[in-house]
C-alpha cells in the first residue's frame, strides 16, 4: 500500500487523560527564547511525548543526527500531570503566511480535543545587545489578563514596544481568542541575531512562569542545565534566519 503525507501529519502515541490543560508554545524564534524555556520544563517536569507533527509545509530538508541517521523536521506534543499542561515544542514553524495559519489551526484543533482552558506562548524581542536583567514583556487575549499580566510584573505597554508578533507565538493567541480561549503571550529582550539563544531571556520567562504555575525548581544555573538538554535533543536554529530582518524590534517571535 502506498502511503503519502498530508499537509499536516499527526502521529498520536498515547492519548493522555487531562483535566482542562493549559498549553504552552515554545517554537523556534527570536533568541530561541520559546523554545529553550519549553524544553527546560519539559526536562524539570519529566513531560512525556504522545504526538508528533511533521508538514508539507515545512522546509524539504531533514536533520543530520550524530549516528548518520537523518530525522525529519517536526512538531512534538508532551504533557505533564499536576499541574495538566500540554507542551508545543519543535525545530521548525512554517515561513509563509498562509501556511502558518494552517499550521496554528492544526494545533488549535489538539487544544479543542482536550479542551484547554488557556494557552501560553513564548517569544523574544529582538535587540542589538541582551540586557542583563531582560524586561518580559505581554500581550493577551483580553484585559482581565493584561491585568493578570501587570500584577506578576510583566510590562504591558501596549503598542508602545511590540507592535507585532509574528508566527505561531503570535497567531495561536489571535486564533484561539476567535474560539473563545483565552491566553497570553511572554516576550523577553534578547539579541536579535539567528545564532543567539536567549538564556537570559529564556531565565525572565521562566521566574513569571514558575509564580504563575505555582512550580518550584531552581533557576540560578539555568544556562548550564539547558546546554545539557540542547545536547539531548539538538535544538536546531536553522529555519531562524527566516524570523529575521522585517523590520527590527516591532517584529516579534
Amino acid at each position: 500500500m502506498v502511503m503519502r503525507m498530508e499537509d499536516f501529519e499527526l502521529i498520536t502515541k498515547s492519548r493522555p487523560q487531562l483535566k482542562s490543560p493549559k498549553m504552552i508554545e515554545g517554537l523556534p524564534g527570536i533568541g530561541n527564547v520559546g523554545r529553550i524555556s519549553v524544553d527546560f520544563l519539559v526536562d524539570k517536569l519529566k513531560a512525556k511525548k504522545f504526538m508528533t507533527m511533521y508538514s508539507k509545509t515545512f522546509p524539504n530538508t531533514v536533520f543530520m543526527n550524530d549516528d548518520s541517521t537523518v530525522t525529519l523536521p517536526s512538531i512534538n506534543f508532551y504533557y505533564s500531570k499536576s499541574p495538566d499542561i500540554i507542551f508545543v515544542v519543535g525545530d521548525i514553524q512554517p515561513a509563509s503566511e498562509r501556511d502558518s495559519y494552517a499550521f496554528v489551526d492544526k494545533i488549535l484543533d489538539v487544544a479543542e480535543e482536550f479542551k484547554v482552558s488557556e494557552i501560553i506562548t513564548i517569544g523574544g524581542i529582538g535587540l542589538s545587545t541582551e540586557p542583563s536583567s531582560p524586561v518580559v514583556h505581554g500581550a493577551a487575549t483580553n484585559k482581565a489578563m493584561v491585568k493578570k499580566l501587570r500584577s506578576m510584573g510583566v510590562k504591558c505597554d501596549g503598542a508602545k514596544t511590540v507592535g507585532l508578533i509574528i508566527g505561531a507565538t503570535g497567531m495561536l493567541l489571535g486564533m484561539a481568542s476567535i474560539k473563545s480561549i483565552k491566553g497570553f503571550s511572554l516576550l523577553a529582550q534578547t539579541i536579535g541575531h539567528p545564532t543567539h539563544f536567549g538564556f537570559r531571556a529564556a531565565r525572565s520567562v521562566l521566574n513569571v512562569l514558575q509564580g504563575y504555575l505555582d512550580l518550584d525548581f531552581p533557576l540560578d544555573d539555568i544556562e548550564k542545565e539547558i546546554k545539557h538538554i540542547e545536547k539531548k535533543r539538538k535544538i536546531k536554529t536553522r529555519e531562524l534566519k527566516s524570523l529575521q530582518g522585517r523590520g527590527g524590534m516591532r517584529y516579534i517571535g
